[in-house]
């Protein structure tokens, strides 16, 4: 796991994308994919082959219509938008379950847990 303290816009791409590597599925992590930090400062876009791109205006939409918009302007097939401290919110949810379990698979379904229960209250996608 990832320490909660860890700010999510100060990863690498190649970090991003490791990580992405092992949490998608093999499907999805073919197809083109961005990750967009909402942060205080204005939101920041990681795309992949492509690293950061510049996102006009400082607010990034959660609503359906807001996420497929932003989908086409990245031109990619899966857009997720995490707010700033989503890492440190997902590690207090599934870190207790993920240490407590030596098995890999188990930690994983923690990870994809807690996932779950962020969707719509500090992580959003489309599709």
């Amino acid at each position: 796991m990832l320490h909660p303290d860890v700010e999510l816009v100060g990863l690498s791409g190649e970090h991003l994308s490791n990580w992405w590597r092992v949490a998608l599925p093999p499907g999805v992590w073919a197809g083109r994919w961005a990750l967009v930090v909402r942060d205080q400062r204005g939101p920041v876009a990681v795309v992949k082959d492509r690293g950061r791109v510049e996102l006009e205006g400082d607010q990034v939409g959660t609503s359906a219509a807001a996420l497929a918009e932003l989908r086409d302007e990245l031109r990619v097939d899966l857009v997720v938008v995490a707010d700033s401290d989503a890492m440190a919110r997902l590690s207090s949810v599934a870190e207790p379950r993920a240490v407590r379990a030596d098995d890999f698979v188990a930690q994983w379904l923690a990870v994809y847990d807690g996932l779950r229960r962020l969707r719509g209250k500090g992580i959003w996608s489309d599709p």
